[in-house]
């Protein structure tokens, strides 16, 4: 028998030529008045929602029936290049084109559409991008949104420097600011100015300020860089000085109180690798790097309530070496000590 040359040689190529074609076509979708054909089967073997939407209890009787795309809201190149992944067609991605199709996989629960720009939006997340593509996925919680997490975390400075960040939705805003970004207060505050100040609805700014932990910030940061530019009503600007002047931040609810440092992240300084995890006001105070020499030696910070610091140094004088900490009688500071004082807490470990 004469091969014939038009008929697909597998079942895979049979499936992909069958994308967008009118030919035993039993369902289309309908998006900015253009009708797209599909395949009840195909959509079905590939996804859980559409196998519902055509094959449930609740599916339409017509034989060949006609569906709207209202939600999610997407377009048509979107939503035909979506099609030709289910169908296993090669598809050149973008950015813009692999956050529109991810969506669409999210929503109709397609796991390796899904995975496909999942892999491809973490391969090219990057300074430029990293707000606009977190901010179309982090409502998912998933694998990007952990990357892009890592990866601001990583390029904080770089990041959210970008003149992207002014254009960024407040609810967005709110949630970069949960993020354990490895930065104080004052360059928190610095960053998200922009956007702030970009901004003349108050109660979407008041939606992200007391996101910022201003108690934080020192009592001259407060006058020199806030109290200037008026973003605070007066009552907020008075709450926020005495909680840095009096250290007693949690008294007050105007502003989260949150340390941002809650995981563990990396350094290198002078030399030294250090791993720090616990109040990034502690791991700027180890980055002067105190000498070993030393039996004890003030900090200027509060006495610390909680969170461990564990660090990693090449210099062989700090391995195994437990440090504590007790209040002073100061009350506003706290004495570092290589032994443990009665009334001291455990606060580092330096291991090799």
């Amino acid at each position: 028998m004469k091969e014939d040359s038009k008929t697909p040689a597998t079942l895979t190529d049979a499936l992909r030529n069958m994308c967008l074609s009118d030919e035993f076509s039993d369902v289309s979708f309908i998006i900015d008045d253009k009708d797209i054909p599909a395949h009840k089967v195909v959509l079905a073997a590939r996804s859980t929602v559409f196998k519902t939407m055509l094959f449930g209890p609740q599916c339409s009787e017509e034989p060949r029936p006609r569906i709207k795309i209202l939600d999610p809201v997407t377009t048509t190149a979107y939503f035909t290049d979506f099609l030709r992944l289910i169908y296993d067609q090669d598809v050149e991605l973008n950015v813009n084109t692999a956050i529109g199709i991810y969506h669409l996989a999210q929503y109709y629960d397609v796991p390796a559409v899904l995975k496909t720009c999942t892999d491809y939006l973490i391969k090219k997340v990057a300074v430029d991008n990293a707000l606009t593509i977190g901010e179309a996925v982090y409502l998912y919680e998933g694998k990007v949104w952990d990357h892009i997490n890592w990866f601001i975390g990583q390029n904080a400075f770089e990041t959210l420097g970008t003149p992207v960040l002014a254009t960024l939705s407040a609810r967005f805003i709110a949630k970069l600011l949960y993020c354990p970004l490895p930065l104080s207060e004052t360059d928190v505050y610095k960053l998200f100015l922009p956007w702030i100040e970009a901004r003349s609805d108050e109660a979407e700014r008041q939606s992200v300020l007391k996101h910022i932990s201003f108690p934080f910030m020192n009592p001259y940061e407060l006058a020199s860089l806030v109290y200037p530019k008026r973003i605070l009503t007066d009552e907020q600007y008075h709450i926020a000085l005495h909680a840095s002047a009096s250290y007693h931040w949690d008294e007050q609810t105007a502003f989260s109180v949150k340390t941002r440092c809650e995981v563990v992240w990396w350094r290198q300084i002078e030399g030294h690798h250090i791993v720090i995890d616990g109040d990034y006001r502690l791991c700027f105070t180890f980055e002067k790097k105190p000498k070993i020499s030393k039996d004890s030696w003030k900090v200027d910070i509060p006495f610390p309530k909680r969170d461990l610091l564990v660090g990693k140094f090449k210099d062989t004088d700090w391995l195994n070496r437990h440090i504590y900490a007790r209040p002073c009688p100061e009350g506003t500071l706290f004495e570092v000590r290589q032994d443990a004082p009665e009334d001291g807490v455990l606060i580092a470990k330096f291991q090799a």
